[in-house]
């Protein structure tokens, strides 16, 4: 199941300090290529991304190209993440517009089912929900 056709980002972000409520928890996400043919398209998306949020945790989900990860999904502790373009394209403009910002990148091969985005999905939220 081809899900993940372009670079999915998912950025995190909350309100103020003072307010600590799971609801004041705030998520920001956008589909992004992940091609430099476009990179006008990109560079406009974290320009008015960085506009409209203080993000600090950045959560970015591209294709697994050549399906080379252990699992369906590869995190940061896996060497295919740092290697696929579609999260490698992105790090420029993460370091350039969110500086400080902490990214969690991920490559998901193509043969993810439904369910196990769903999973993906709420093992995010979960651990991320009322991120201060």
């Amino acid at each position: 199941m081809r899900l993940l056709q372009m670079a999915l980002l998912l950025m995190l972000t909350t309100l103020p300090a003072t307010s600590q409520s799971v609801a004041d928890t705030q998520w920001v996400g956008g589909v992004v290529p992940h091609h430099l043919l476009v990179a006008d398209e990109i560079e406009r998306f974290w320009q008015e991304a960085y506009q409209r949020s203080a993000a600090d945790i950045i959560i970015l989900i591209g294709p697994d190209h050549d399906n080379l990860g252990r699992n369906v999904v590869s995190t940061r502790d896996d060497k295919v993440t740092y290697s696929d373009h579609s999260i490698t394209t992105h790090l420029p403009y993460i370091a350039e517009f969110f500086r400080g910002a902490t990214v969690v990148p991920m490559v998901m091969r193509s043969d993810g089912t439904k369910q196990q985005i769903l999973q993906l999905a709420h093992s995010l939220r979960s651990q991320y929900q009322g991120h201060n």
